[in-house]
């Protein structure tokens, strides 16, 4: 360990200890470190020394001469350049608050929004559990609430100054800048002092100069004033600063500090629900600051944001990769470039859309254009010289834009020496998509690795038998090349192939699979035709060989994945994300859609909400491309009402059957050229165009009354999702029930300006001839489900082409494999090793990040190490939050991951609380009575079983049965266990005649399904007479005995059959895998503890010593360090 200490240049003697760090860190760790922690985050421009020798930031602190144990680390300022000095100032904003809200064009409103903060903070305190919880008085099959995604108000900060902006002075003329002089600052303090600060390379000073008169050098004593660091000069100059920034960190530190981090290597996710304008939430406060971050982040001639991407890219991928640091470097220098690039791509391109660019070539057709802007070459993924004319057109073009991103991102993840690839992006905004390039791009390509891939390890194995009957060997064998044919099994597995049998505990042999040869020619079936014999016949073995592919997809892949979800052999999807990214895990592309819900049309109810949920996912996905005819030549000012118009013409018919546009007819004179023919749309029109669409890309004919089937929540939040829309969070009335929608009666506010509700009233004012602005719409509205106003935002909608950490993906395998083999120290090891390289080459708030957070907690929970499991599985909600948005799929699961832990850490309360906000978020991503929510109202009850609130509990397990006999049927083995534990619940809330019953209906079930053999129901035949005796021996003795009896009732709990706790599969996960990280005794509902032990799980006896204290665990990395 080395301490690392913290001097100011004068004088010495202030050096004051900061931490302890490793040696195995990067000095730009422990830079990051200082500047982020609250006794030294007034520091940026600095270095770090030691024994006098400057010590670059990316070294390792090992690798330094002459480090040891307890050496001295020196902090040393830097003199200023203009880039620090402005990076600086806005550093210090930031850090007192004093920034306003933030536009911007690629993030919307509340981009990055956190709710894990104020879900907990909504948790009963641990004292009140006898009488308060939760789950009290909640209706699982209420509908969905737009405040599960609101974050609550909340008191404003405190000010710690009036205004901090850039000096009208600026910039420094140019004898001046000879001297040293970077940046001119004009700071007003709370006592209402206005103050001019000259940047200068030592620091900053209080200047001579006011809005008259220029005079930036020094003012002389008394009233002199200089720092090195803006935030100690603004401290000396105003004396309420330093308690308001105190009690201002006082309020940041309510936050959990991954909520409030800004994103540097990720766009942060922008939530689809907002609040309205005039909310607090959304208030919009002057800030002349605002205006000068671009001066501020990219200096006088922007020569800053002006980089060569293509240059950039290539030399990135030059950078050497001999030894782990050296991967370590160019992983994170490559995550950081493409963080970058995608956003600038994605500015330029929005700025395209709306027409602020000029193309290079505007005599051509709209379509044909190309632009180039900020060093990125854009064109538009239509037709616009007729390259796909004969394959679909425009359509056509667009898809193949698609396929050219997933295949530059499937070469980057490769990672091929020689191969280098041009920067790309696609971003879909106001219904056209842009493609952006480093480098202008050839071909494009079709490409399905996904399918492919699967098909390419069935062919390994065909291949490697084949070897094995040459060779006369019956033994499963392994492969050369360090390819075991085992892994490829599981992977096939995994596609649906079951293996199991085939899998011999047998001695290994090897097999040489370096003649295994198996490729597809993409451009078959593209209306190419050979010339010559040879080509003829090579033509047609590609043709057989794909058409062998697609005879595997359909009569293997997609059968398969059907019937694993109609057994509920694997999660369940919630939205149209999570089951496109389940079909792409089993090799299915999205135009396969149709065919999946062609086999789901059986009477089974998972199949149904399968069905359901396929046909949302077709009918949100033709609203867009239909949609985008009619935006596509739509100037931007009109995309609200132009959408708005769709959505009342989809899902507001019902309301209004006929809807008309809002149009601003002042503005529409403006625009003579634009096609306004969405003004004549009609239900019945758009809804042919859905249906037509539907037919045309996934051959699927929707039923007459698909449109009644819809869920008008769950349409509206994929729609919005796919457009990058930002709705107002308000009621939205679907139904013709409502009373006509008036302005303030049906919840919608007026328009507003500047965030402030407009007045009712007006003024006489005469005619103005002046150019024609906005013009506020008439105070009462038609009686519409949407109006333009309810679309605060829209945000552009990317795909990008960045690949994964190769180098942290196989330190987690590797822990993994580790784990396999019961190498627990090793493996924990390499997993925290895997989580260290993760943060440093992505950064804490990254969509990967988030990801192996929820991996790893789920590892560590089935090593028993439940402190590290729930600070993981926080981080995993709240970079979750951010990044993915607060209501997609896998936050959902990872808040039910987090409740399971707190749970088994005995924060039960919070656990509930957890658990209620992601029904609540359920409700909107599905609607209620999803197949997989069962699992969880099961845990719900077993939580409040350890509350001892047995009555609550037992409605709860109702609640579960309930569904489950709607999804799995009343003959099910799944029903018959839900029996079982309800009767189980039911004879601790003292209710032993139902108890029988539901014990006898257990019963039969099992011995109908199972067999009278079968270990369930013998299981439940014991119960069933022990419940009976007890339901005869209470109605014959007196109160006294009754109690007696209950007590002995619950000594006998079953081992094998008890309320345990079962972890939430994730969508596409098998039981299997989802059991393999659950905790001792909580493995699929069943128990396999002894009698005490169980008894005591359901009292609470097991968490009777955790639950005394709940506070939270400190970082695994430094405990890691702490042992060493």
């Amino acid at each position: 360990m080395a301490a690392l200490l913290a001097t100011h240049p004068r004088p010495l003697s202030t050096a004051t200890p900061l931490q302890k760090v490793s040696t195995q860190e990067q000095a730009q760790d422990i830079r990051q470190a200082i500047i982020d922690v609250p006794d030294t985050f007034q520091y940026s421009c600095f270095h770090l020394e030691h024994n006098g020798e400057r010590i670059t930031d990316f070294v390792d602190l090992a690798d330094i001469p002459g480090i040891a144990p307890d050496c001295e680390l020196v902090l040393v300022e830097d003199p200023y350049t203009e880039k620090d000095a402005r990076l600086h100032v806005l550093r210090i904003r930031d850090l007192i608050a004093a920034a306003g809200d933030h536009t911007d064009l690629v993030q919307g409103l509340h981009a990055g929004l956190s709710l894990h903060d104020s879900v907990m903070a909504a948790s009963p305190a641990a004292e009140d559990s006898s009488t308060a919880h939760s789950l009290a008085n909640y209706d699982i099959n209420s509908q969905g609430s737009f405040d599960a995604l609101q974050q609550p108000t909340q008191g404003s900060a405190p000010k710690t100054l009036k205004s901090i902006s850039l000096s009208p002075w600026n910039p420094p003329p140019y004898h001046l800048r000879s001297k040293g002089h970077l940046l001119y600052l004009q700071v007003t303090t709370n006592e209402g002092e206005q103050h001019q600060i000259t940047s200068h390379v030592t620091g900053f000073y209080l200047n001579k100069s006011s809005n008259s008169k220029f005079d930036p050098f020094p003012r002389t004593t008394p009233k002199e004033a200089s720092a090195h660091s803006l935030l100690t000069l603004i401290e000396r100059l105003s004396p309420s600063f330093d308690m308001a920034f105190k009690a201002l960190q006082a309020h940041n530190g309510k936050r959990d500090p991954l909520s409030a981090f800004q994103l540097s290597n990720a766009i942060p996710a922008s939530p689809w629900i907002v609040p309205q304008s005039s909310s607090q939430l959304a208030a919009h406060t002057p800030d002349i600051s605002r205006t000068q971050e671009s001066y501020l982040i990219a200096g006088a001639d922007n020569a800053e944001t002006l980089r060569d991407w293509n240059e950039e890219f290539q030399t990135t991928r030059e950078l050497p990769r001999d030894t782990v640091q050296d991967r370590v470097f160019r992983e994170r220098v490559t995550s950081k470039l493409f963080a970058d690039y995608n956003e600038a791509a994605t500015k330029g391109a929005v700025l395209i859309a709306r027409g602020e660019v000029a193309p290079l070539n505007p005599t051509e057709p709209v379509d044909a254009q190309i632009f180039v802007y900020n060093n990125v070459f854009y064109s538009f993924g239509a037709d616009g010289v007729g390259t796909f004319a004969n394959e679909g057109g425009d359509e056509a073009a667009r898809a193949a834009t698609g396929k050219d991103v997933m295949g530059v991102k499937t070469v980057n993840q490769l990672d091929i020496d020689g191969l280098s690839t041009p920067g790309t992006i696609i971003v879909d905004f106001l219904g056209k998509r842009i493609v952006g390039q480093s480098i202008v791009p050839g071909i494009f390509k079709q490409r399905e690795p996904e399918l492919i891939d699967a098909y390419w390890r069935l062919k390994l194995r065909e291949y490697v038998r084949e070897q094995i009957t040459k060779n006369g060997s019956e033994k499963e064998p392994e492969t050369h090349n360090g390819a075991a044919i085992r892994d490829s099994e599981n992977a096939v597995s995994k596609d649906g192939v079951d293996v199991d049998a085939e899998r011999k505990a047998v001695e290994q042999e090897r097999v040489d699979i370096s003649g295994f040869n198996f490729s597809l020619n993409p451009d078959v079936f593209c209306g190419q035709e050979p010339q010559t014999e040879q080509d003829i016949a090579e033509w047609t073995d590609d043709e057989a060989a794909v058409r062998a592919v697609g005879e595997y997809l359909h009569s293997e892949v997609m059968p398969r994945l059907i019937v694993d979800l109609q057994e509920g052999d694997v999660g369940f999807p919630m939205d149209g994300q999570s089951l496109s990214s389940l079909l792409h895990k089993r090799g299915i592309n999205i135009r396969y859609l149709g065919k999946v819900a062609e086999l789901a049309s059986k009477p089974e109810p998972r199949l149904d909400a399968l069905k359901s949920l396929a046909e949302q996912e077709m009918v949100a996905r033709a609203f867009k491309h239909a949609a985008n005819r009619y935006l596509r030549t739509l100037a931007a000012p009109f995309a609200p009402a132009c959408i708005a118009h769709m959505l009342n013409c989809l899902l507001g018919m019902r309301h209004n059957p006929s809807p008309k546009a809002e149009t601003n007819m002042s503005m529409r004179a403006l625009y003579p050229e634009d096609d306004f023919e969405y003004e004549k749309l009609t239900p019945n029109d758009f809804q042919k165009a859905i249906t037509e669409q539907v037919s045309l890309r996934y051959r699927y004919e929707l039923s007459e009354r698909w449109l009644e089937n819809l869920k008008p929540v769950q349409m509206l939040r994929e729609i919005s999702l796919k457009f990058g829309l930002q709705m107002i969070a308000r009621e939205y009335h679907f139904e013709k029930s409502i009373p006509p929608a008036v302005l303030e009666g049906n919840g919608h506010l007026a328009p507003s300006t500047n965030g402030h509700v407009a007045s009712g009233k007006k003024k006489n004012r005469k005619a103005d001839h002046s150019p024609v602005r906005a013009v506020p719409m008439v105070p009462t509205l038609p009686a519409h489900t949407f109006h333009a106003d309810d679309i605060l935002n829209i945000v552009p909608v990317l795909k990008e082409a960045s690949p994964r950490s190769v180098l942290a993906e196989e330190a987690l395998e590797a822990g993994r494999i580790s784990l396999a083999r019961n190498e627990k120290e090793l493996g924990q090891e390499l997993l925290l090793e895997s989580l260290s390289l993760h943060e440093q080459i992505y950064g804490i708030l990254h969509v990967e990040v988030a990801r192996v957070y929820y991996q790893l907690s789920s590892l560590f929970f089935s090593l028993e190490d439940k402190a590290i499991a729930v600070e993981l599985a926080r981080k995993a909600v709240i970079v979750s939050e951010r990044t993915l948005g607060v209501d997609n799929n896998e936050t959902v699961l990872a808040y039910l991951n987090l409740g399971l832990f707190e749970h088994a850490l005995g924060n039960t309360q919070m656990a509930l609380t957890y658990v209620r906000h992601a029904l609540d978020l359920w409700k909107i991503v599905y609607g209620p009575k999803h197949p997989d929510s069962i699992t969880t109202i099961n845990n719900a009850a077993v939580m409040l079983q350890h509350l001892k609130l047995y009555h609550d509990s037992r409605a709860w397990f109702e609640t579960s049965l309930d569904i489950c006999v709607e999804i799995s049927g009343k003959k099910s083995v799944n029903t018959a266990t839900l029996l079982f534990q309800l009767a189980q619940a039911l004879a601790l809330d003292q209710n032993s005649r139902e108890a029988v019953n539901r014990m006898r209906e257990a019963f039969t079930i099992f011995s109908e399904v199972l067999g009278p053999n079968d270990r369930n129901t013998k299981e439940a035949e014991t119960w069933l007479e022990q419940l009976t005796q007890n339901a005869v021996s209470i109605a014959k003795h007196a109160k006294d005995v009754q109690a007696r009896r209950l007590r002995q009732l619950q000594h006998r709990a079953s081992p094998s059959m008890a309320m345990g706790m079962r972890p939430q599969r994730q969508v596409g996960q098998t039981e299997r895998e989802a059991t393999d990280v659950a905790p001792a005794g909580g493995r699929s509902g069943l128990d396999e503890r002894s009698v005490e032990e169980l008894l005591r799980y359901i009292e609470g006896g097991e968490q009777s010593k955790s639950s005394k204290s709940t506070k939270r665990p400190a970082n695994p990395k430094r405990r890691q360090q702490a042992a060493a």
